[in-house]
């Protein structure tokens, strides 16, 4: 075979098992071609600077021995050489970066046999990621030590972030040492298997992961910005708690009140931080904090010592006696007291890690169990009592027989065009019997706006579209898409709080009449959200959907290695590694910053100004760029994580509290910048009975350019059109209150 035609079939057999017997994708492909290309360019700059060295030691003449003899020592060599093993490739990132491996924690061994001998074998055990090195590590990310020299400002009663809530910004330390780490963690426990395997159950493992709150809530966002703190089996980690788990975090976390020094690019600085919050949904909550863990106990808020039979009387937070830290330690002691009188204790000392009473977090300095542990907007609210009031008002229209639920599930399909890949599933009536919607939180937002257009129907006598659902219940469910609204807003101030507060107790006192027969401890667990707001900021910011995402990287290499022999061992491993790896390609400038804000682009469409549809209102606006300059294109972008594309609706300014919108007609990039051309719309009136805005085109049509960084709004805006007109649902903008 010629030269030529065997470099052509070894890359066309590479290609081919990579697509066919490898199953790997086209942008697995696509990757591999380049970085193939990448090697074998600088492969072919080490053969020419040898030869080019040669060349200069023998004054300029080499005969063909010398040149085969150059070639001959390079041909044999691979270029992957100490990269071929997995351990090799951790040798290499350890050598020019640094990784954190987790190091394993023991719980209970016992001796057993194998073959003629005793051997102690450890039986229950975890695994950890040292805390203080692993910060190290993390500070020493550009883009994370930015963040922490140069905080957002502080605007007294806006809370943006975790930082602006009351607790952080009061806590002596704070105060003392402003620019303090502040830090979060989350627990939560996955199951890698199948749910219908009868290996189900068996292999559930619970990931506890940290934060830096320091880092800019855009950020934050990115599930990079989400480090693992240890992982252990479910089934552990009831039995012995959290305190082992934890020690290496609260040693850390304790000596950070006084401060601590990390050598950062070269020299030492001097950091200090505090505990702020722990996320987690309920069970997992309760459970790292000491509480009972189901929701039959008689005082099941974590916040109040409300008795289970009144939750449902008042919805007013100040009509509950407060948990307090001190009333808690007691209740502590006598339960500790109780277990350790027994004659079990003394039979199995590791019983006492099952009372779970005192809870590890009390182990740091200044940490009150009893207001750490805010309610999850997620867990709470989307996924909660909203997906109950949509099966309640469903199960309404039904039994009043206005609409069929297959003429619902038609009309909300109808719609949920609008809504890209969010768009909701099909709904059955053993959903709304058991009152438990099959849909994800995105999905569940987006069916949330779209059923007031999906229960409009045609009346003959007024000849008006009109809600199939009586006006009490309709008015009910728009309390409760206004307080969605309220509580998934990046930016709350005081007044906000007040109007949370005085919603949800209109709304719950109106659910309760209509749906008495719905009680779900949720409920209550929303009367506390103003509370937390002031101590920890918006809801979004400490809400799991990001930790959630988070998942999605171990139980995909569940599915890749299918190893169940030291299952906790291969999570925190590979996620360490990989987060290692990140880094130093990050710190050695070839893959961007570690960390981003989800801004991107497609596939650029190169073309002259002159040639747009759209060019006189880019010449006219952007003076700089010229009719014969070359741009870019783009028929999709994202924009802190959200996607925008042709027709798709933004708000562009607020003319009296009232927002302006405009639909996007053209994507294109100069100087790195990101630029819409949007057509504006007229604003005719918010229509309440939608939840939505109804807009319509200007006339004459109207034109104008709008940078990507001035968006006043950065959430998807669902653009209904109907035969009523053009509507705009405008989730997550708390200016409801005002209209």
């Amino acid at each position: 075979m010629e030269l030529e035609e065997k470099v052509k079939f070894f890359a066309a057999e590479m290609l081919i098992t990579l697509s066919d017997k490898l199953s790997a994708s086209q942008k697995i492909t696509n990757y591999v071609v380049n970085a193939v290309d990448k090697i074998v360019q600088a492969v072919l700059s080490v053969v020419k600077k040898r030869l080019t060295d040669m060349c200069a030691e023998h004054e300029g003449v080499l005969d063909s021995n010398e040149v085969n003899q150059v070639l001959n020592e390079l041909i044999d060599c691979s270029a992957f050489e100490g990269l071929k093993s997995p351990d090799d490739i951790l040798t290499y990132i350890k050598e020019e970066h640094g990784v954190v491996m987790p190091e394993k924690v023991v719980f209970l061994r016992k001796d057993v046999l194998k073959g003629d001998k005793v051997v102690t074998e450890d039986v229950d055990f975890g695994y950890v990621v040292p805390f203080q090195p692993a910060l190290k590590e993390v500070l020493s990310c550009p883009e994370v030590l930015e963040c922490v020299k140069n905080p957002l400002p502080v605007k007294e009663g806006v809370f943006t972030s975790a930082l602006d809530g009351y607790f952080y910004r009061n806590h002596p330390v704070v105060k003392e040492h402003p620019g303090t780490l502040g830090f979060n963690i989350y627990s939560d426990g996955i199951e890698p298997t199948d749910s219908a395997s009868s290996k189900s159950g068996l292999h559930g493992t619970t990931l506890i992961y940290w934060s830096l709150l320091n880092i800019y809530p855009h950020l934050r966002s990115s599930v990079r910005a989400i480090f693992l703190l240890g992982a252990v089996k479910t089934s552990v980690l009831k039995k012995y708690g959290y305190a082992k788990i934890l020690e290496s975090f609260i040693e850390t976390i304790n000596k950070l009140k006084d401060g601590l020094h990390f050598m950062i690019n070269g020299k030492y600085e001097l950091f200090y931080g505090i505990f702020v919050c722990c996320c987690g949904d309920n069970p997992a909550s309760a459970h790292i904090g000491g509480f009972k863990e189901t929701h039959f106990a008689n005082h099941h808020c974590r916040q109040c010592l409300v008795h289970f039979k009144d939750m449902y009387q008042h919805f007013n937070e100040d009509l509950f006696p407060k948990r307090s830290k001190e009333s808690h330690l007691l209740q502590v002691e006598e339960v500790e007291a109780f277990y350790e009188s027994r004659e079990i204790v003394e039979q199995n000392p590791s019983v006492l890690y099952g009372i779970n009473s005192r809870s590890a977090l009390m182990n740091i300095e200044g940490c009150d169990v009893t207001k750490c542990l805010p309610q999850d907007l997620m867990h709470d609210t989307i996924m909660g009592t909203l997906k109950v009031e949509i099966c309640c008002l469903l199960s309404h229209v039904l039994d009043k027989k206005e609409m069929t639920l297959k003429t619902i599930n038609n009309r909300i399909a109808k719609f949920g065009k609008y809504f890209g890949a969010n768009k909701p599933s099909e709904i059955s009536a053993n959903h709304l019997e058991k009152k438990n919607l099959r849909q994800t939180a995105a999905e569940t937002i987006s069916l949330a706006h779209i059923l007031p257009f999906a229960l409009r129907k045609w009346n003959v006598v007024t000849s008006k579209r009109e809600s199939a659902c009586d006006e009490a219940n309709l008015n009910c469910y728009i309390l409760r898409l206004q307080l969605l609204d309220l509580l998934m807003s990046k930016v709350l101030t005081f007044q906000d709080v007040d109007v949370i507060r005085a919603t949800v107790k209109k709304h719950h006192t109106c659910f309760q009449a209509l749906y008495p027969e719905s009680e779900t401890p949720k409920l209550h667990y929303e009367v506390h959200m103003g509370t937390h707001i002031l101590l920890y900021g918006p809801p979004s910011e400490f809400w799991c959907c990001r930790y959630e995402a988070k998942h999605a990287f171990f139980k995909r290499l569940f599915r890749i290695k299918r190893c169940l022999k030291n299952l906790v061992k291969t999570m925190s491993f590979s996620h360490q590694r990989k987060q290692a790896g990140l880094m130093l390609l990050s710190k050695k400038g070839n893959a961007g910053p570690f960390l981003t804000s989800g801004n991107s682009c497609g596939a650029p469409i190169k073309t002259l100004v002159s040639k747009m549809p759209y060019k006189n209102v880019v010449s006219s606006e952007m003076p700089e760029i010229g009719p014969n300059d070359s741009i870019e294109k783009f028929v999709v972008c994202q924009v802190n994580g959200v996607k925008f594309k042709k027709h798709s609706a933004v708000v562009t300014a607020f003319h009296k509290q009232v927002p302006v919108f405009g639909e996007v007609q053209a994507i294109f990039r100069h100087i790195d910048k990101i630029f819409f051309v949007v057509r504006k719309l007229d604003t005719v009136a918010y229509e309440r009975s939608l939840h939505s805005f109804r807009v319509k085109y200007t006339v004459p049509r109207s034109f104008e350019i709008l940078r990507t960084s001035n968006l006043v709004h950065t959430h998807q805006l669902p653009y209904v059109k109907t035969i009523g007109g053009y509507f705009i649902n405008v989730p997550s903008l708390n200016y409801f209150k005002k209209l």
